[in-house]
């Protein structure tokens, strides 16, 4: 297994549990004023899809994502290791 795919793996499932997490957050937030019940269990296959597809978005964008908002970081990095080489 390369080291890319082992990036990208790690990558999707960190971003999908974050997709998770705010998205039952919200959810959380947006209930928390509702003292309405009901007698079905629709609500919860409502919450639980949602869930799925929070998770299923953030696995898809997880790499993609992660890769625009730390490409000024690994930019700079890359930069400096170049300046160390060329520096007598």
């Amino acid at each position: 297994m390369s080291q890319l795919t082992y990036r990208s793996s790690v990558y999707r499932g960190a971003y999908a549990a974050i997709f998770a997490g705010v998205y039952l957050l919200l959810t959380a937030y947006l209930l928390s004023g509702d003292d309405s019940g009901s007698e079905t269990s629709a609500g919860v296959w409502r919450l639980v899809a949602g869930l799925l597809l929070a998770c299923v978005l953030g696995a898809l964008a997880g790499p993609g994502l992660h890769g625009k908002l730390f490409k000024h970081r690994m930019h700079t990095q890359t930069h400096r290791k170049r300046r160390k080489r060329s520096a007598p």
